[in-house]
């Protein structure tokens, strides 16, 4: 399977990126999906984006939960399906969050298992300025902890968003609104 990467911080456009690409593959008879968080779907992966949606970014549960998932996504690899993957965030995107806030064991998990991982054919890092990404945040409906380093350390933020940007094959976009 083709592999296609699209990460960045939240509010840069990658859900909006991806969703866009799939159907305009669709559209011209590719085969395409998208996906986010751990490549392999797993009762793993569903545990981890379950605890995802009910602890902050970076907390122990979700920074474990996705080492573990990015241990699994190296040791099963690609499924070898006949579609193109549109993936929404990858395994670093978990270690640069992880890294951010402190867990630095499964920061190094991930790291580890890298070499092993599915392989992106293409991969697209979508940024946005610093002035722009407030604009966005202030908009929207929740804040977390992504949010609170936004306004209150963003050089730890921005830490988090340059990690993103040093994948191999990684085109950054600069997605202002």
């Amino acid at each position: 399977a083709m592999r296609v990467l699209v990460d960045g911080m939240d509010l840069t456009g990658k859900t909006t990126l991806a969703w866009r690409l799939v159907e305009e593959l669709r559209a011209n008879g590719v085969p395409a999906v998208r996906q986010v968080g751990p490549i392999v779907p797993s009762g793993l992966s569903r545990w981890t984006q379950q605890a995802y949606r009910r602890n902050a970014p970076g907390s122990a549960p979700v920074s474990w939960g996705y080492a573990a998932c990015a241990a699994l996504d190296a040791l099963l690899g690609d499924d070898g399906a006949e579609v193109l993957v549109v993936q929404e965030v990858g395994p670093d995107h978990a270690a640069a969050f992880a890294e951010a806030f402190g867990r630095l064991l499964p920061a190094r998990l991930i790291d580890a298992v890298r070499p092993w991982w599915p392989r992106w054919d293409f991969a697209v890092n979508l940024r946005a300025r610093l002035p722009t990404l407030q604009a966005r945040y202030r908009l929207r409906d929740h804040n977390d902890a992504v949010d609170t380093l936004l306004f209150t350390d963003t050089e730890r933020f921005m830490a988090i968003e340059d990690r993103l940007a040093i994948q191999p094959l990684m085109l950054a976009v600069l997605t202002e609104g």
